[in-house]
Parts: C-alpha cells; structure tokens; sequence
C-alpha cells in the first residue's frame, strides 16, 4: 500500500507510463551498487499528488553509515572523495530525466562539481543531503508514481499516471 499525502492509496498496477529513463553504470563498485540500491528502494512506490512537491534528499537520505550506505566517490569542488552515499546522485539524475518533460515544475536542481558519463552534459542533478537537493512540484491533475531499479549496469526510472 503506498500513501499519498498520509492517507493510504490504492494505485492501479496497470496506470499508464509517461515516461522511463535509464542511466549506464559505469563505476561498479560494491558499495556503490548498493547506495544505488538503497535509494532505488526508498524511491520506488512514491506518489506525488498535484499541487505537491518532491524532494530527493527527503525521500532518499540522509545517506549515512547508519541509514545502511557504503563509502563511493563524490566529489566535492571538482575532485574526488570518498564518502557515504556515493553514487546516490546517479539516481537523481536519472530521476531528473524521467520527469523533466512529463508536466513537473522543477524547484531545485543542481549541475555537478565536474562532468558526470551517465547523462548528458548539464543534464545531472546532484544532491547534498542538508544542503543541495532535487526538487519537482507535480503540476498534472492526477497524481505521478515513481518507480526506480539498479543493478550492475544499469539505473531505470519509470513514471506512471495513477
């Protein structure tokens, strides 16, 4: 059962697809893999009623030792780092591709500190859990569901009317 808005809803497994976008994986790293896991899981199922916005950060993090995730690269003023979480930002950009043109107003976005392969060039959103994050306002008349899976090569995220 997924909620909308703190109230259960029962969507139709059936709705109809508005969009999919998928991203290659090309880092393959234990720990990366499973941060994209983890997100992928905490995302899928998530509806998004009209009139309301989306946050990545909220929905996914705080990408923690604690919260299950390993140490993958981020980077941090162009270079590389390793850190909990690392990988994480694939699946918001993949995210960010999937909804960009299905009728969403997007509220926050940011572009990485230095080129990312799995999109194209400024098509990214990274995330900062406390202090960058991707953002979308539903401005349809019906609600949206996310849907997202990862394995070792690739990130999918499928948007459904509900």
């Amino acid at each position: 059962m997924t909620h909308i808005c703190g109230v259960p809803y029962n969507y139709d497994e059936d709705a109809s697809t508005l969009s999919t976008f998928s991203t290659k994986v090309y880092t393959k790293t234990a720990d990366r893999l499973k941060n994209l896991s983890i997100v992928c899981d905490r995302i899928s199922g998530t509806v998004v009623a009209p009139g309301e916005e989306f946050s990545y950060n909220d929905t996914c993090g705080p990408y923690n030792k604690e919260n299950g995730f390993g140490k993958a690269t981020i980077f941090v003023n162009g270079e590389d780092v390793q850190e909990y979480g690392g990988g994480v930002c694939q699946l918001s950009s993949t995210l960010y591709n999937a909804v960009k043109d299905i009728g969403v107003d997007i509220t926050e976005r940011h572009n990485h500190s230095k080129e990312v392969y799995y999109v194209p060039k400024n098509q990214d959103a990274t995330e900062s859990y406390g202090s960058l994050d991707f953002k979308f306002k539903n401005l349809n008349t019906y609600p949206i569901r996310i849907e997202a899976n990862s394995d070792e090569n690739k990130v999918t995220v499928s948007i459904y009317k509900v």
